[in-house]
């Protein structure tokens, strides 16, 4: 059976291309809490249950790829997964900064986080919130931006700020079918507004660091074992 990736290309796992199915497999695993989060909307059951199914989905589909992949195939794996859940984290920040700052800035009337509480009230299936419900749900708020950006970074690389943006537009698109009927948004413009330019935020930021990350800028093993070199 021959190996999926470029033998040839052991000096340069960060360059190496990766067939789409076995980026698309590994990105499943990122996509994972976003399932969950279907799952409730569109069967009212516990979000758990969609974690559950993909990450098992992912890891069978994972272990048949990985089987596949050359070694430089399997290392530049690893290093779109790493700068995917760095940049994916840098990008929730920039995400929730943005729209805190939208929101304090023109005074709309809509609540950047009221989501974020709710997550861990359906994860725990509980009427009312608690810290327990408000810590978990911080913990899949953060998950669901490193997910996000985990699953970029192995299907679009280093392609940059656009392809980031594009991403973070399919987001939007997926966030505007369920939230507002969720949450009972009134302010519909505005609630809009400031989620768009929240995403917009993610997206470049995602976009941008994962290709600053894939391209060597930062600190990180090389393939030698050695250590790349930053400034």
């Amino acid at each position: 059976m021959t190996p999926w990736g470029d033998p040839a290309q052991q000096d340069a796992p960060v360059r190496q291309p990766l067939p789409l199915v076995a980026g698309a497999s590994v990105a499943l695993l990122g996509l994972a809490t976003g399932a969950g989060l279907l799952v409730f909307f569109l069967t009212g059951r516990s979000p758990v249950l969609g974690v559950v199914a993909t990450v098992a989905l992912a890891g069978s589909a994972t272990t048949v790829v990985r089987r596949r992949l050359s070694s430089p195939a399997r290392q530049a794996v690893r290093r779109r997964a790493w700068a995917g859940v760095r940049a994916g984290l840098l990008a929730t920040v920039v995400y929730d900064v943005t729209r805190l700052l939208v929101v304090q800035v023109t005074a709309v009337p809509v609540r950047p986080f009221e989501a974020v509480p709710l997550f861990g009230q359906v994860l725990v299936g509980a009427s009312s919130g608690s810290v327990l419900t408000d810590a978990l749900g911080v913990a899949y708020h953060v998950a669901n931006g490193i997910g996000f950006g985990f699953a970029y970074a192995l299907v679009a690389g280093s392609r940059g700020l656009f392809a980031g943006i594009a991403w973070a537009l399919v987001l939007e698109a997926l966030l505007l079918a369920f939230y507002p009927g969720w949450l009972d948004v009134r302010a519909g413009r505005e609630f809009v507004s400031v989620s768009m330019l929240g995403h917009l935020a993610y997206g470049a930021a995602l976009g941008w660091s994962a290709k600053v990350l894939l391209e060597g800028g930062g600190r990180g093993p090389r393939p030698d074992g050695g250590e790349r070199g930053g400034t």
